[in-house]
């Protein structure tokens, strides 16, 4: 007998500590994280590529590129064309349009935050003003965060299931007791 009460003793223990654990890592918000696109592309001379992804739920979008030789920028669109639509609505070629680059280098993240829950398809393009044809390597994410309460409550039922098997182990035999007890009142 004293083999399996140390045995539950030791099971309780462990239910305890993970539900201690669960309880601790679920407490607070969690991020998340999903690859969106990644790979590589040349960018020719003097050229421009463009990368499509879908932005399909809220979280902040973000870019990783990485040029092989020299700078590269990049600036975001919602059409795969030479076209872009300016803020008043206006549509001006890409060629000519004094576009709000939000990345000019050679390495580096940028971010692009979504607040709605509307599908779209964004386009992100790369510009090469260098003479010679740039290799970039990009990854697209997204990041967001959110509660997890299923696994908050798991921990904190691990929790009440530890104590009690722990008071049981504990106090067994004085609640065995008492039990008598109270069966000979008379």
């Amino acid at each position: 007998m004293p083999g399996k009460k140390v045995l539950v003793f030791i099971v309780s223990l462990i239910i305890l500590a993970s539900g201690v654990f669960l309880t601790y890592t679920y407490s607070g918000p969690v991020e998340a994280k999903d690859v969106l696109a990644q790979g590589t592309i040349t960018v020719p001379a003097n050229g421009l590529q463009s990368i499509c992804y879908t932005e399909s739920s809220f979280g902040n979008y973000y870019v990783q590129v990485d040029a092989n030789k020299n700078t590269i920028q990049a600036f975001f669109n919602n059409e795969n064309s030479t076209k872009a639509i300016l803020s008043n609505g206006t549509i001006v070629d890409i060629w000519n349009l004094p576009y709000k680059v939000v990345f000019n280098g050679s390495s580096g993240e940028f971010c692009n935050p979504i607040i709605e829950e509307k599908a779209s398809s964004e386009y992100l393009f790369l510009l090469n003003p260098n003479s010679f044809s740039e290799v970039v390597s990009y990854s697209v994410w997204r990041s967001w965060t959110y509660n997890n309460y299923f696994g908050m409550l798991t921990g904190i039922s691990l929790i009440s299931l530890g104590m009690v098997m722990l008071f049981l182990v504990a106090f067994k035999n004085k609640l065995r007791d008492f039990n008598k007890a109270l069966e000979n009142q008379e």
